[in-house]
């Protein structure tokens, strides 16, 4: 049965809404992050459907804490959220942000291959690996568009993509690496973009101006509810390889916060503010929807 959403953007007709989890008795959980958004909603769900899951609560630059931890869950579906963000925080401190997101996801893999060679393993990357593209171009970015980080937190991603994919695909653990385009969800606070909105959008009269940077800027926006949908649906078809997660649609800032001010019955004008260049991040989802639609469900 599926339950009812407060959903500020659409869900993807391929992507279905997987609210029970069920289906995924007998599997052997182990999940990092789940202090995070994404992490908690997923081991929400899988406790809402008393599955074995273990939860990672240390430190993932800590190897032999996370190597004692694979050791005891044998897992055999292992999600790994663990990260540092937001683009903010990373940039406070790059050192910690790489060991985290970098060689955090590298002790995970190699311990996958001590002690889970027959585990599917997920890795939770993001959009930030790509190029931005100028927003008056309307392509959308495929798992093939160049990589060229335009953060450090996106530095951060593709290290660990390029540290894990190579060891784990010469020891023959099946992974799949999830490049995630943007979201939201109502435990999100500021900086990210619609929790910083929304308060904003709080302090501005009914009827008056709210200035916003690059408004034309162009994003690819899920509920942080329907990405884990999507992850799911991946692991119930133990789907390979470098996906990009996201609607393959595309949502201005402008457009987003006209969304947010309608959904607080406050009647705004937005305008533009300083001279910010814009630019495009929209998922080419094609490969994504091959996926969901050829790949046989793991029985």
């Amino acid at each position: 049965m599926l339950m009812p959403r407060d959903q500020l953007f659409e869900q993807p007709d391929f992507l279905p809404q997987l609210d029970d989890v069920s289906s995924l008795a007998g599997e052997r959980i182990a999940l990092t992050g789940h202090t995070g958004v994404l992490g908690r909603i997923l081991a929400q769900r899988c406790a809402a459907a008393g599955l074995d899951t273990s939860l990672f609560g240390g430190d993932v630059t800590d190897a032999g804490a996370v190597d004692a931890w694979v050791r005891s869950a044998a897992p055999t579906l292992i999600f790994h959220f663990a990260a540092k963000v937001p683009v903010s925080e990373v940039d406070r401190n790059p050192v910690r942000a790489y060991e985290v997101n970098a060689l955090g996801a590298y002790h995970l893999a190699a311990s996958t291959i001590r002690h889970a060679t027959g585990a599917w393993l997920f890795l939770a990357s993001s959009s930030h690996v790509y190029a931005p593209l100028p927003s008056g171009r309307t392509t959308p970015i495929s798992e093939e568009s160049p990589l060229e980080p335009a953060t450090f937190y996106g530095v951060s991603k593709l290290a660990a993509e390029r540290l894990i994919i190579p060891v784990l695909a010469r020891c023959k653990i099946a992974h799949c690496v999830g490049r995630i385009f943007s979201f939201s969800h109502r435990t999100q606070s500021p900086p990210y973009l619609v929790p910083s909105l929304l308060a904003r959008i709080a302090g501005v009269p009914d009827g008056g101006s709210l200035r916003v940077a690059t408004p034309t800027a162009v994003r690819d926006i899920l509920d942080a509810e329907t990405v884990i949908d999507g992850v799911l649906a991946l692991a119930l078809r133990r789907c390979s390889g470098i996906l990009n997660i996201g609607s393959g649609r595309g949502l201005t800032v402008k457009e987003i916060a006209q969304r947010l001010a309608d959904r607080v019955g406050k009647r705004i004008t937005i305008e533009p503010e300083g001279s910010g260049l814009p630019n495009a991040l929209v998922a080419d989802v094609a490969r994504l929807r091959t996926a969901l639609n050829t790949a046989i469900l793991h029985s």
